[in-house]
């Protein structure tokens, strides 16, 4: 990813810090911002939002997280590139 992207989802994180401070009960907030999150590899950070998106109801952050771990089990995961 160039640092253009990278600045640019980094900003759209940050964005989204500030509506999830204005609005916290908004599950779709966190779990938005957890795709960006894995996006730019900040995997804990993803699981983090999805799993406070799960507890404020969205079921879809459920389905997220079962594909992100069977990718991070397969040999695409981040971690395990970086690991090496």
């Amino acid at each position: 990813m160039d640092k253009t992207a990278y600045s640019s989802l980094h900003q759209t994180i940050c964005d989204f810090d500030k509506i999830i401070e204005q609005v916290p009960g908004k599950a779709i907030n966190y779990c938005s911002r957890g795709m960006i999150k894995y996006t730019i590899d900040d995997i804990d950070g993803a699981f983090t939002d999805w799993i406070r998106a799960a507890e404020l109801g969205y079921d879809g952050a459920f389905v997220l997280m079962r594909e992100a771990a069977v990718f991070c089990l397969s040999e695409n995961c981040p971690r395990e590139k970086e690991a090496q």
